[in-house]
């Protein structure tokens, strides 16, 4: 339970959530008992959004930011994210990226007024994250840390999984990917407070695979979010590069919508479940137009 002076300050961080267009996205049925949140219909294209707000807003309330300059490792999503809060917040920002990250990624995040750092390309973004560290160490920086910092499965417990059940009542199932763990974690916190009995799921990239915006956890050191709340996650089950594509395809020739690769994914781990599990939502965490040629042609 939260006192009555926290539950007033997330309504507040909500209502100014909502007022800059991020939140209460559209909750669709994809397919015959699987529902998705259409996250790219956030202010800035992703599911990323609601965390970044979570944090940055919270960090700005605090005056922990006065005087700072707010930096993330980021090579997608939660680099646009919080480049274009930043800038609309007024905050200072800096946006740790791999050298390989996508031209109109770097090129957004600097129309944002985001300073961008590139790392090499051979050490990921946990090699972005390490270059980062070095520069916190002094006073003048504020490390957003999505894979550690609480906010980021909050945002999800008050928003994302609010919005799900006051639209469609409460599952049989979830299905998410796992990245920094904060969208499945979040979600599942809140319906399992409602029923322990739903089932949680989580999908992971299979070995040898790169699917945007997932991991395994167990092969990263930055974990700290699914340290905490990861008990939470029943199974999970591991999906590839061409099933998540096939997916993307099968679901354009139906509905006409270009979803992400991790869409793709979550996709086709909820229809692998839907013969035991009648009821399942997950979540379409961005379109898939900056992925096309990975996805290649649609028809």
């Amino acid at each position: 339970m939260i006192g009555s002076n926290a539950r007033s300050q997330i309504d507040d961080l909500i209502d100014s959530m909502h007022s800059i267009g991020i939140g209460n996205t559209p909750f669709i049925e994809v397919d015959d008992g699987i529902y998705a949140k259409i996250e790219w219909m956030n202010r800035f294209g992703s599911i990323k959004d609601r965390p970044a707000f979570f944090i940055i807003y919270s960090l700005k309330e605090s005056g922990d930011l006065d005087g700072k300059t707010l930096i993330e490792a980021s090579s997608g999503n939660t680099g646009l994210a919080v480049s274009g809060i930043a800038k609309m917040l007024g905050v200072r920002s800096i946006i740790v990226l791999p050298e390989n990250a996508s031209p109109f990624t770097k090129r957004s995040i600097m129309e944002n007024g985001s300073r961008v750092i590139e790392t090499p390309a051979s050490l990921g973004t946990e090699g972005s994250i390490n270059r980062l560290k070095e520069m916190v160490s002094t006073d003048d920086f504020i490390w957003l840390n999505q894979h550690s910092n609480t906010k980021n499965s909050d945002s999800h417990y008050y928003t994302t999984a609010r919005e799900m059940v006051d639209s469609m009542g409460v599952p049989s199932a979830i299905v998410a990917g796992i990245g920094t763990g904060g969208t499945i974690t979040g979600i599942a916190r809140y319906f399992k407070e409602i029923d322990p009995g739903v089932r949680v799921i989580g999908v992971q990239p299979a070995a040898g695979s790169h699917i945007h915006g997932l991991r395994n956890v167990s092969a990263s050191k930055y974990r700290g979010i699914i340290d905490r709340y990861g008990h939470l996650i029943d199974e999970i089950v591991y999906v590839n590069e061409d099933q998540a594509i096939s997916e993307i395809r099968r679901y354009y020739e139906k509905s006409g919508q270009l979803i992400g690769i991790s869409a793709g994914a979550n996709l086709y781990a909820s229809r692998l479940f839907h013969e035991r599990y009648r009821k399942i939502f997950t979540v379409f965490p961005d379109s898939g137009e900056k992925y096309r040629e990975e996805i290649g042609p649609l028809i």
